[in-house]
């Protein structure tokens, strides 16, 4: 486990693409070098880790920044908090319209809210993953609401 230090990259990755993390304890999300040239994000933290996610508002204005996002994988990493204090919502969500492939392993609550205020275009890529076995039923339970987001067209 690393603890990355405040300032992590700072003012020496205008030109990062491609940020993978694993297992960092990030203090503060803001920390993150996430620019708007960034094309691949990949952060990752195994289960019982101890780490802080960030809060969805935070979480989705750094989305809108990186226009060209094409990947984004997530592995329990999604916000835990509520979205009610986002600008963005099921009526009015973030469009991330370069997006390729999308990679999400978390438990149901913060995946399905993941696809309430956030759309990806059609031909996007989607992989779930669920850890915890209770969670299989998610897929039965919201399987109409997948469906939509495989027709949403952005």
């Amino acid at each position: 486990m690393i603890d990355l230090p405040e300032g992590f990259l700072e003012d020496r990755s205008p030109r990062l693409r491609t940020l993978h993390l694993s297992n960092c304890r990030v203090p503060d999300w803001d920390f993150l070098p996430l620019g708007s040239i960034l094309t691949s994000l990949r952060l990752e933290a195994s289960e019982g880790f101890d780490y802080t996610c960030p809060t969805w508002n935070a979480f989705l204005v750094a989305l809108q920044r990186m226009v060209v996002l094409v990947k984004l994988s997530l592995r329990q990493w999604l916000p835990k908090d509520d979205t009610t204090s986002c600008p963005w919502s099921s009526a009015s969500p973030l469009p991330l319209k370069a997006m390729q492939s999308v990679s999400l392993t978390d438990s149901d609550q913060p995946i399905k809210r993941f696809f309430e205020v956030v759309r990806i275009p059609e031909a996007s890529a989607l992989e779930i993953e669920l850890p915890d076995t209770q969670d299989a039923c998610f897929l039965r339970g919201y399987g109409h609401f997948l469906g939509s987001v495989a027709k949403a067209d952005t």
